[in-house]
Formats: C-alpha cells, structure tokens, sequence
C-alpha cells in the first residue's frame, strides 16, 4: 500500500502496517505497526539516527511530489529523482541524512539480529522541522534500554536528562548541516532509570 493517499472530511488516524515480516530471516515473522504521519507533519530534512545494537537497517524514503532527494549515507552522497508517490529503500548503518526540494516521509527498517534478541520492526523518523525542545517519555524497567537523540550542534552543550547534564560519549556529526548528533545513551539508561 506504500504511496496510498488518503483524504477524510473529519480528522482521523491512519496506522499501517503488516502481519507477517522478516527481512533477513534471522528471527521469526513479527508484525509492523506504525502510525503515518500526516503531510502537514512531513518534512524535507531528515537526519537518521545511528540504533544502538543495530548494525543493519532499511530506510525507505516516500515521496508525496515530485522531487530531487539529496542523499548522504556514509562517506557516500548521491542524488536521485522521485515521481509523487514513489520510493527509494538503501542500507543504513551508520548515520544517514536526506534532503529533499519537497516534503517526504522517512521510515526505517531495522532488521533482525543473528541472536535472536532483536526482531525486525517498522520506526518512523521526525524531520528536523519538527524537533521539540523537550520529551517526556517512559522507558520500561525489564529490558535494556537505549535512547538517540538527533540536536542541533549548538544544543549539545545544553542538553539535559532528568534535571542532568549528560556526559555525552557516543556522537556523530553532520557539520555542513549544523546538525550534531546522535548520541547512544545505553549506559545512562541502566545505571540510572533501572
């Protein structure tokens, strides 16, 4: 159903997704379940985190109109072309950027681990225009935990956890961008949210 448009004359929630999925065949079919974003939430800078513990992923880039999209993936950037509706899928593994002349959405496909302790899932990736200054959020207290987080490059000295400056470790940079980091919290997450 990817590039579907649907248009409702009174507010509603789309959520998408599919029963049955494997990407590599490491683990056992699981479901993907994401809610879709809405165009007027759509942008058309996006910066994709690097995911602790996950070393392969998909993304796949929508696009709503015809538009350039500007790629940097690794030391690699390319440029490419999208029709409306149309997508382009490419291996991430790091820390990956897109750019479009139009708005586009943004998912990323992790894929299973080898270990069997981490199936495939479907995530959706906010543009930059749509970053908040502040998140509150749960993270539950029998799993190992981990947070990315994507701030401006002016932000990092700032940025705050829990009433705590963080001693950030783990963090890429995007400079032509003035978009600094993705930072793994992994080690901040067990010694003081468990």
């Amino acid at each position: 159903m990817t590039g579907t448009g649907i248009v409702a004359s009174k507010p509603i929630v789309v959520v998408s997704g599919n029963l049955r999925n494997k990407i590599n065949g490491l683990a056992s079919n699981q479901p993907f379940i994401e809610m879709i974003v809405p165009l007027n939430q759509l942008d058309n800078v996006y910066v994709i985190p690097y995911l602790n513990y996950r070393p392969e992923n998909t993304v796949r880039v929508l696009a709503v109109n015809d538009t350039n999209i500007t790629l940097k993936n690794g030391n690699s950037r390319t440029t490419d072309v999208l029709q409306s509706r149309d997508f382009m899928d490419y291996s991430h593994t790091t820390i990956s950027y897109v750019s479009s002349e139009s708005d586009v959405l943004v998912h990323i496909y992790p894929h299973e681990l080898s270990d069997g302790h981490g199936d495939a899932f479907m995530m959706s990736i906010p543009g930059i225009n749509q970053y908040l200054y502040d998140y509150d959020f749960i993270v539950p207290i029998d799993f190992e935990s981990f947070i990315s987080i994507t701030v401006p490059t002016d932000a990092v000295d700032g940025f705050v956890l829990d009433g705590n400056f963080v001693n950030l470790k783990h963090i890429f940079s995007i400079s032509k961008m003035n978009i600094t980091t993705v930072v793994s919290l992994s080690q901040y997450l067990v010694d003081h949210i468990t």
